[in-house]
């Protein structure tokens, strides 16, 4: 009997140590609010600084770009009327420069400071001075993190809140877990969410991680998460205790539950996604990968109990969007060469 107590005290253990999958059941929806309407942009012609955005971000009243070809790293913008002010940072071995294979998918803002993450595992923080231009390190708060689990490249880097950071595993001896959760404080990094068996199929046994790619983004108050997968039209909320709290499959055509061996031929879903306190907005691409991306974007929008509120149809081709929400805007990017001296602006609806 005591070894049979132990045994399971063990498993439990292990269990908890890898994280949570609570026995939930999906929510399927199989058609979308009322709410579908057409959006058509302002667009903003700025200097020819845009060059393949990477990612974009607002911070207080200033629109910031980040790239990972150009060789300054950001750019900064006045809103709302998308004000070219100055380009800072670049790449080398200075305190104040960016590292050579920073994550430029990745850009966090508080105020005039942001972060930003290397796969050598160094949280680097920055502070932005408007006044003169530039940007320094901010060497008291950066942080060498534990960078097991995460690969090289880290794979989809998110800040939840000041402890804790998530990311995919990495690709190679995962262990069955798409998730890694950062603690800045232990030192210890957390495998969590056993990969999804919605297939089942013998050819996903090394290609599991490329079929359930996903994009991720953070609840403002640092307490929750959302998962959208790029290739199955379903998405996950977690906690930031690694619980799964919903899953959402949603079954509105054109939609598969099925996913093609051949990459090419694959339906794509779910890309570029991003949060405000009560909202999720993500783009859905509702197309084969070979396919060639339709003239317009549409942005599904979420809230954080995972009910549908709205889906919008972008006149714009984007691929890189964020939201204001004290101007109730959107404002998005494409790597359309011929527009990559444009903004689009994109008025949110009441929802």
């Amino acid at each position: 009997m005591r070894n049979m107590l132990y045994s399971f005290v063990l498993l439990l253990v292990i269990s908890c140590n890898h994280g949570n999958i609570n026995e939930i059941v999906p929510v399927i929806i199989t058609e979308f609010p009322a709410v579908k309407k057409e959006l058509k942009a302002k667009v903003i012609s700025v200097p020819p600084v845009i060059m393949t955005p990477a990612n974009l971000c607002i911070s207080d009243d200033k629109l910031i770009i980040i790239y990972n070809k150009k060789d300054t790293v950001l750019d900064f913008f006045q809103l709302p009327e998308c004000k070219y002010l100055f380009g800072a940072g670049i790449r080398g071995g200075g305190p104040d420069d960016f590292s050579p294979d920073y994550d430029s998918r990745f850009l966090h803002f508080e105020g005039n400071e942001f972060n930003i993450f290397s796969s050598d595992g160094l949280l680097k923080r920055f502070t932005v001075d408007y006044k003169s231009k530039r940007i320094y390190t901010n060497k008291s708060k950066n942080q060498r993190l534990n960078t097991d689990h995460l690969g090289y490249p880290v794979n989809r880097f998110n800040i939840l809140n000041d402890t804790l950071c998530f990311c995919m595993s990495q690709i190679a001896d995962n262990e069955g877990f798409e998730l890694v959760m950062i603690n800045t404080k232990t030192k210890r990094n957390l495998q969590f969410s056993p990969y999804p068996d919605w297939l089942g199929k013998v050819w996903l046994k090394d290609n599991i991680p490329f079929v359930y790619v996903k994009n991720m983004t953070s609840h403002p108050s640092g307490t929750k998460f959302a998962s959208f997968y790029a290739y199955f039209k379903r998405w996950r909320i977690y906690d930031y205790k690694t619980n799964l709290i919903r899953e959402i499959h949603v079954e509105v055509p054109p939609y598969s539950k099925s996913v093609n061996e051949n990459t090419s031929e694959r339906m794509a879903y779910y890309g570029y996604s991003c949060s405000t306190a009560e909202y999720i907005y993500v783009e859905c691409r509702n197309r084969k990968v070979s396919d060639k991306p339709a003239s317009d974007t549409e942005i599904q929008v979420w809230d954080w109990d995972g009910n549908p509120v709205a889906v919008y149809t972008l006149d714009k081709k984007i691929s890189l969007f964020t939201i204001s929400e004290k101007e109730r805007k959107i404002y998005a990017l494409t790597n359309e060469e011929e527009d990559e001296d444009k903004i689009y602006v994109y008025s949110i609806p009441e929802h």
